[in-house]
């Protein structure tokens, strides 16, 4: 993983190819379609650490993870805006190593004590990924985003400092 740079912009607009895509990656952060100009201000934003992921094999850029609202006082931090784009390199374990990769990192170098995340309800292949990672599901918020006609829930999920 390496921060994510303006170079990175073109591959995430490309990526995100709907109005459900852009809601399961960024919640209510982003709009459909991802523009150059909300991913200006997303990176100027301070408050966060974002990243791109890139291969081993090839070297290509492959995702994306995000550790936001750091809360030095409560020593928190939650994790985001994960995504693997190529829908080919899904289901090969990258999300999940990603993943690990951010919590190794808000461990070890924020030294917070406890990791958050959202996962909307009917994503199963990231929830299973969570849970193999550690995470526990701690809460069923309903209806809590409005995506076209419907309404999706979210589990909130965490993990604590080991």
């Amino acid at each position: 993983m390496k921060p994510f740079k303006e170079d990175a912009f073109p591959l995430l607009m490309k990526w995100i190819e709907s109005e459900e895509q852009v809601t399961l990656w960024s919640g209510s952060t982003f709009t459909f379609p991802l523009t150059e100009k909300q991913l200006i201000a997303y990176q100027a934003d301070k408050s966060q650490i974002a990243f791109s992921a890139f291969s081993n094999e090839t070297g290509e850029c492959i995702g994306h993870i995000a550790i936001g609202r750091i809360n030095n006082r409560h020593q928190s931090a939650r994790i985001g805006k994960v995504l693997i784009g190529d829908p080919a390199m899904r289901g090969k374990g990258f999300g999940e190593e990603m993943v690990r990769e951010a919590v190794r990192f808000a461990f070890q170098h924020l030294r917070v004590h406890k990791i958050t995340l959202g996962v909307y309800e009917q994503n199963a292949r990231a929830i299973a990924c969570y849970e193999r990672i550690g995470f526990k599901k701690e809460g069923l918020l309903k209806d809590h985003a409005r995506v076209g006609d419907g309404y999706w829930n979210m589990w909130e999920m965490g993990l604590l400092e080991v």
